[in-house]
């Protein structure tokens, strides 16, 4: 299928220039501005653009500047964090989802259920974890990573560790707990990056796709968090990102393709299918 046809088909295609891997990379080299970075999942451009055309935002307006940018291929949550983390693309680092085939292993593996920290040595010799670009530019600064609780315990058990031993990572339980922690970082202006990953955005959007109450629920989450920092990081000098990893979109299930092992079509195939429900790859025999 060419460009112009997955574009007419109303699929964005990535930006080589305006994408979220870019955003990070001119982040990271930028040693004068203090920023907060927010990486909310799953709040694409579109769902922005229509929660910040609510009236409760108005007051808000002054303050931002919306811009649309792309996001990379494949925009799945386990290969974009890869990429926005450590400043390479996912042809450069080669996670192509959750599953990935290792020959060393004999197999594929769930590479971010894989208890990495227990083999720090094999991660490094399969190159699984990519070396984090923004961690190593803000390390030798003053830089905090605010991760869900439940996110942040899985890094001490997987790969993810390889790269994040040596940063500052606070868990926080909660909205509003997460905000909290924000507003204070802020207050305490000792923090030149503060970087948040928050993952409730997303599962909001896959539960509540198609009704209003999702619409409320980022609304609700969106002004409650700019009512608290805003004012606050313009006072102390930081400036506010919000970028996300991807977008969401309606599907119809009807055309789902369910892949069943005795089926013809598996026969041909030198490797059970891997990487993800959204960008699947093949080995062909």
């Amino acid at each position: 299928m060419a460009k112009e046809e997955i574009i007419k088909n109303g699929l964005y295609w990535p930006s080589e220039k305006y994408n979220n891997v870019e955003l990070f990379r001119r982040i990271a080299k930028d040693k004068k501005n203090k920023t907060i970075l927010l990486l909310l999942d799953g709040f694409g451009f579109n769902k922005m653009k229509k929660i910040l055309s609510f009236k409760n935002f108005e007051k808000f307006y002054k303050y931002i500047k919306l811009e649309k940018i792309t996001t990379i291929f494949p925009s799945y949550t386990p290969c974009v964090i890869p990429s926005l983390e450590s400043g390479l693309y996912i042809g450069e680092h080669g996670i192509v989802g959750d599953n990935m085939p290792f020959r060393e292993e004999g197999g594929q593996l769930n590479i971010y259920a894989y208890p990495w920290g227990e083999v720090a040595g094999l991660a490094n010799e399969l190159q699984v974890a990519p070396r984090n670009f923004i961690i190593e530019k803000f390390s030798k600064r003053k830089f905090v990573y605010l991760q869900d609780e439940n996110l942040y315990k899985k890094y001490k058990n997987n790969f993810d560790v390889v790269s994040f031993k040596n940063v500052d990572m606070e868990p926080y339980i909660d909205f509003f707990d997460l905000v909290l922690k924000i507003k204070n970082y802020v207050l305490k202006n000792e923090k030149d990056l503060i970087y948040v990953y928050y993952d409730y955005s997303d599962e909001v959007g896959h539960k509540y796709s198609q009704e209003q109450y999702g619409e409320k629920l980022l609304s609700m989450f969106l002004s409650y968090l700019f009512e608290n920092i805003i004012e606050p990081s313009i006072d102390n000098g930081y400036r506010i990102i919000i970028t996300s990893d991807h977008g969401q979109v309606s599907f119809n299930k009807k055309k789902i393709v369910n892949f069943k092992i005795d089926s013809s079509f598996m026969k041909h195939l030198f490797y059970r299918p891997w990487g993800t429900h959204r960008v699947m790859f093949f080995e062909v025999l």
